[in-house]
């Protein structure tokens, strides 16, 4: 597996690539790997926190019985640019610690709409993600149609180092009428 940052590298042996700067990455993944942005130590100011940029698909190749795991872990937003790929498909667990996933409102020219953006995974964000803009009546920038299924892989064998808050166990169980 390769990943741009910002130039193509292999994944290491421990799955994890962490970088304090922002950083572009697309392809195949054919591992386990987790990328991860942030720099130390963490500033209430949202302008120092580092961003992932989607620069293309991430996929498993169809490969989906949880033999491939990828986590993208940015510590400001998770961003689909502005020349984003017209159908975009996105594998994997994205986490936008301090700020959003997503596609920013793009008001002009031939890529402010896109066709359709689909996910197998997850999205943690602390802001609303958005990958759509609608004007009410339709969508006016971003993707016209979107399509998530989520990886139930991810319970049992996240990605290497991806935030977990131990062994799944029931916490209250309840019968309502």
């Amino acid at each position: 597996t390769s990943i741009l940052a910002p130039a193509s590298r292999t994944v290491p042996v421990n799955g994890l690539l962490f970088f304090e700067d922002t950083v572009w990455v697309n392809g195949t993944i054919e591992d386990r790997v987790t990328v991860a942005a942030g720099r130390e130590p963490y500033s209430s100011d949202p302008n120092t926190n580092v961003d992932i940029i989607i620069n293309g698909a991430i996929t498993y190749n169809n490969v989906l019985d949880g033999s491939r795991a990828f986590a993208a872990i940015a510590q400001g937003n998770i961003l689909i640019p502005y020349l984003a790929l017209d159908v975009l498909r996105l594998d994997g667990a994205y986490v936008a610690q301090y700020g959003r996933f997503g596609r920013r409102y793009y008001t002009s020219g031939s890529s402010n709409l896109r066709t359709s953006i689909t996910r197998f995974g997850m999205v943690a964000s602390n802001l609303v993600p958005v990958t759509s803009w609608s004007d009410g009546f339709s969508v006016v920038s971003g993707y016209i149609n979107s399509f998530s299924t989520y990886d139930p892989n991810l319970l049992y064998a996240p990605p290497p180092f991806f935030p977990t808050s131990g062994q799944y166990q029931i916490l209250s169980w309840r019968k309502t009428m």
